[in-house]
């Protein structure tokens, strides 16, 4: 009909982005990398933040988080679960840091646009542990016991030694040691005073040792992760007045001979010309002459009476 005609119509639509972040922290510290690892006392409880954002433009719903160190990570009181675009919400939980590198990481999950949505962070730590400890010795022998204490003579000069070492994971800084009982202990040379985790160091200084019991004390001290760090150690001696007089080594005697046997006298102990023991002797043979005499005489008479008694048995 000589008429241009046109029409239109409209279409509205919605282009849809989802998804979800977390941040985690912990005693307010956000930290996704081992090199700056959050240092905390091992052991201690530290309080843990998951910060959750919706960075699409399309409501979450379901949203939870889960830790793979920690259980019971806690939702804000009311919230039912569903984040509307842009907004953030917060969960909470509290737990122990081991000592050493600490990792643990934060899984956020929800779905969106019939979408399952996902997003973790990881927190790194480092459970702290702090330590001295110090040896003591004089003349090269450790000793804290009053009961093993150490034999000097009294006033003579004792080198002591203190071996300090770093017990703990972290650093120590300020490290030196004193004595209750002697001035100018001394580091060794070029020690700046730090003392790694685990190293060792070896302070010096010499002194006199007074007569009689004798006991002092060893203290070091220094700084670590904020907290003053201090150990003791005793060192027991003894101050002797004089040394000791050795005893006498005694002499062996000279071994001494056998007594030889003396071979009896022929003469019963009398000397050639002396008659006398000579007329004991016969005085004596004869007694025992006599002797033998009455007893053959005894054993006659028997004899006879035997004989007799069978004759006079016969004749009957």
């Amino acid at each position: 009909e000589g008429k241009d005609l046109q029409a239109s119509d409209e279409w509205f639509g919605f282009g849809t982005t989802t998804g979800l972040t977390v941040v985690k922290s912990g005693n307010g510290v956000a930290n996704d990398s081992a090199d700056r690892a959050v240092h905390v006392p091992a052991g201690s409880s530290v309080k843990f933040e998951y910060t959750v954002t919706n960075s699409g433009n399309s409501a979450v719903t379901g949203v939870s988080v889960s830790d793979d160190k920690l259980t019971g990570v806690a939702a804000p009181a009311g919230f039912d679960g569903t984040l509307a675009a842009g907004a953030s919400v917060t969960f909470t939980a509290d737990g122990p840091v081991a000592a050493g590198d600490y990792k643990n990481t934060a899984t956020v999950t929800g779905q969106s646009e019939g979408k399952d949505l996902q997003a973790s962070d990881e927190w790194f730590g480092f459970g702290t542990t702090t330590g001295l400890t110090v040896v003591k010795s004089g003349n090269g022998v450790a000793n804290d016991s009053a009961d093993r204490a150490v034999h000097v003579p009294a006033g003579s000069s004792v080198k002591f030694e203190y071996t300090v070492t770093n017990s703990g994971n972290s650093a120590v800084t300020g490290v030196s040691v004193s004595d209750d009982k002697l001035t100018g202990v001394a580091a060794p040379a070029g020690f700046d005073g730090t003392l790694a985790a685990g190293a060792s160091v070896t302070f010096t200084a010499d002194g006199p040792v007074a007569a009689g019991d004798y006991k002092n004390t060893a203290t070091v001290t220094g700084q670590s992760e904020g907290q003053d760090v201090t150990a003791h150690d005793d060192w027991y001696g003894f101050g002797d007045d004089e040394a000791p007089t050795p005893a006498p080594t005694p002499t062996p005697s000279a071994p001494t001979a056998p007594a030889q046997p003396v071979a009896p006298d022929q003469n019963d102990g009398a000397s050639d010309g002396d008659s006398a023991p000579h007329e004991h002797q016969l005085a004596r043979t004869g007694a025992e002459v006599g002797s033998i005499g009455a007893g053959l005489a005894l054993l006659a008479a028997g004899l006879a009476t035997v004989i007799w008694s069978r004759s006079r048995r016969r004749s009957e």
